[in-house]
């Protein structure tokens, strides 16, 4: 019964030993030996670098680093990713606009000289215009003519909603560990206080994770509403500037007719 339970025993180590193995040579795998940013950034890789794109609308640093000894804020996390969402989503419509002005002048009204030449100017003004504030942004030049961008966009701001949500799973560990909590500059720490503390930041993270999953359909689907219909928006312009000029020259022709038509019922009284 003894050789059986030891028997048991060595397979089982065997077994722990070659999985331990496995995984190290799988970076990949489920169960990994890494921690703390280490475990962050295996998890970018295994998980998040299935959503990059060779083609990005922003440029865009890691500016997700290692949290230090006091330099936790989760308010300052937070607004890392807004800024790095708010540009994506500021490059992506303005790379939109471009792509709908530029089809609407090389495509749409080029077959009409008089329409080209009326509004070109117009058109070529708001086209540079979008050019300054895109290099500014360190928005990405597309080549494509296609003013359909979204599955760039979905891509880009997937990866960087992944990265994100893994960073706030990082922080979690960061604040599960007491010795983080303990600020410096206070010696003194109730056990009460390093709890309540402890549960506090792990449920603002778990809130953040949560509102991140939430807010990114809804956001998402309010840019592709704005894209189907952006060019439909500037043509309507156009057409309301060229009904408004028509109307002004055909006041202006009309006018003298008008005054005509005065003369000869005055001319008849008398």
């Amino acid at each position: 019964m003894r050789k059986n339970i030891f028997i048991i025993i060595f397979i089982l180590l065997v077994y722990v030993d070659t999985s331990v193995y496995s995984a190290d040579l799988d970076e990949c795998s489920t169960f990994s030996s890494k921690d703390n940013y280490l475990l962050y950034q295996q998890r970018v890789k295994c998980i998040c670098d299935k959503y990059k794109s060779p083609i990005n609308v922003l440029n865009i640093k890691n500016n997700y680093l290692k949290i230090e000894k006091d330099s936790y804020s989760l308010a300052n996390i937070k607004k890392i990713h807004r800024d790095n969402m708010n540009n994506i989503y500021k490059c992506a419509l303005l790379i939109t606009q471009k792509k709908s002005l530029l089809l609407i002048k090389n495509d749409l009204i080029k077959k009409s000289p008089i329409l080209l030449k009326k509004i070109e100017w117009k058109l070529n003004s708001n086209i540079s215009k979008i050019d300054n504030i895109s290099n500014n942004l360190w928005c990405t030049n597309s080549k494509n003519k296609n003013s359909i961008i979204k599955l760039i966009l979905l891509k880009q701001a997937t990866y960087q909603t992944c990265k994100y949500v893994n960073y706030l799973e990082y922080a979690k560990d960061y604040n599960k560990n007491i010795s983080n909590l303990l600020i410096s500059t206070k010696t003194k720490y109730t056990p009460d206080e390093i709890i309540q503390k402890q549960l506090e930041e792990v449920s603002a993270i778990d809130k953040e994770i949560e509102h991140t999953y939430t807010i990114f359909p809804l956001v998402f689907h309010a840019y592709t509403e704005y894209e189907n219909n952006i060019t439909i928006h500037f043509l309507l312009q156009l057409l309301r500037d060229d009904y408004i000029s028509f109307r002004e020259k055909l006041h202006k022709s009309l006018n003298p007719i008008n005054q005509v038509v005065y003369k000869i019922i005055n001319a008849m009284k008398k």
